[in-house]
């Protein structure tokens, strides 16, 4: 990956519309590449393509009811 792809979490932020705080979670949770040099750095052309995912996917991302089935009592 293009080492220059690479920006600080706040700019990453700036540019996606998600918080600091989220980003850092994606990166804890491996779902984005990222780089730490004593600040985090996170691959912004891949988080750019996980949020075009998400939004995509919308309400489908989780759906606590669809495993849900009503039973007559």
């Amino acid at each position: 990956m293009d080492d220059s792809a690479y920006v600080i979490v706040r700019i990453a932020a700036e540019k996606t519309g998600y918080t600091s705080n989220y980003i850092r979670r994606l990166i804890r949770a491996g779902l984005v590449p990222s780089k730490n040099i004593g600040v985090w750095l996170v691959h912004l052309p891949s988080l750019e393509e996980y949020k075009t995912q998400m939004d995509e996917q919308g309400t489908k991302k989780y759906n606590p009811t669809v495993n849900y089935k009503k039973t007559d009592s």
